[in-house]
């Protein structure tokens, strides 16, 4: 079973549900859910108690609601559907109330929701969940392995890597609003057992050692780029894909697959807007798109949301570098995602 998470932000950027704006992120700190101060993740409104987390807050379309993996024998009086132990939880952004529990029988470990909700679960089944009734409504096997990549949207869909084959490529799960499952095999040569996962301009970045896949989700077609590195983080934005690993940090155009940035130091890296904040080796820094660096400071980014970079437990805003606020420290796991209403 996948160790349980401490700390997940997730930053809303579009359609942020009234009440809850873009610049109050979602986080769940080690076992309390709530709407947060982004200067220092203290709960700014209603919380709910999470015992076992599988997966970051999954936004739904308009923000209305999100799902959220977990592993529960099942919280009293709440809806609920499927047999066995509690997998997948549906939740009212708004409110912030649990609206469903999905009994699938084992904990969701990969979760996307264009419409319909996607969930791979750790036996390597994937459910098709109806948000509105909490019905499961189709259940199919595919590959699976553990510590794959948070799934992505774009263009209407959900993508999903649910499966690594070592030294052979990845099985990818794509699913569309209504529900709909299509799977590919995509190859990417030398693979080692983590790959990284990005989405932008309507494709899925995929990225292992020394390649990166390009699909496209509405087609399933797969264009493959060389580069020099090894991914185990990924992020996109305005036409720039970054891969972080241990090889360090690599900057490309998407269009012309120019190099625009190597920074041998940096072995993570997430976006927050148009800029990427890369880290490792004890220092934080800001790129901009075509490659130059903004700012650089001590510190250690293990999150990013709502124009804030979490670098344990410094607060540092993301346009400037300044610190502006304090967050909690957490001696266990500590992971963050961004997450945005999927787009149509």
């Amino acid at each position: 079973m996948r160790r349980r998470l401490a700390i997940v932000v997730s930053a809303l950027v579009l359609g942020a549900p009234a009440g809850a704006l873009a610049q109050q992120p979602l986080g769940l700190v080690d076992q309390t859910l709530a709407w947060r101060d982004r200067d220092t993740l203290q709960p700014a409104g209603p919380a709910i108690a999470v015992a076992e987390a599988h997966t970051a807050p999954v936004m739904g379309p308009h923000g209305q609601r999100f799902a959220l993996g977990v592993s529960s024998p099942g919280e009293p009086g709440i809806p609920t559907t499927g047999r066995g132990r509690v997998g997948l939880w549906v939740v009212d952004a708004q409110r912030l109330q649990l609206q469903h529990q999905v009994r699938a029988g084992i904990a969701a470990e990969a979760v996307v929701f264009p419409g319909m909700i996607g969930a791979v679960l750790q036996d390597g089944t994937l459910l098709v969940v109806d948000p509105d009734s909490g019905r499961i409504v189709t259940r199919r096997r595919v590959g699976f392995s553990f510590g794959t990549p948070e799934g992505v949207h774009v263009a209407g869909r959900g993508v999903l890597v649910n499966e690594v084959r070592r030294g052979r490529g990845v099985e990818v799960a794509v699913v569309t609003a209504s529900g709909r499952v299509r799977t590919r095999f995509v190859r990417l040569p030398g693979v080692h057992r983590t790959v990284a996962l990005a989405a932008g301009d309507g494709r899925a970045y995929i990225v292992g050692h020394r390649r990166i896949a390009v699909l496209d989700p509405r087609t399933l077609r797969v264009s493959t780029r060389r580069f020099d590195g090894t991914a185990t983080s990924a992020a996109y934005a305005d036409g720039a894909l970054a891969v972080g690993g241990p090889r360090g940090l690599r900057l490309y155009d998407t269009t012309t697959w120019r190099a625009l940035a190597r920074d041998e130091r940096s072995t993570h890296v997430y976006a927050s807007g148009g800029t990427f904040i890369a880290g490792g080796d004890g220092r934080v820094s800001a790129l901009t798109r075509d490659g130059r660096t903004a700012w650089s400071t001590a510190g250690n980014a293990v999150a990013v949301a709502a124009g804030r970079v979490y670098a344990s437990p410094a607060v540092l805003d993301a346009a400037t570098g300044q610190r502006v606020g304090t967050h909690p420290e957490t001696h266990t796991v500590l992971r963050v995602v961004d997450v945005t209403t999927p787009s149509r």
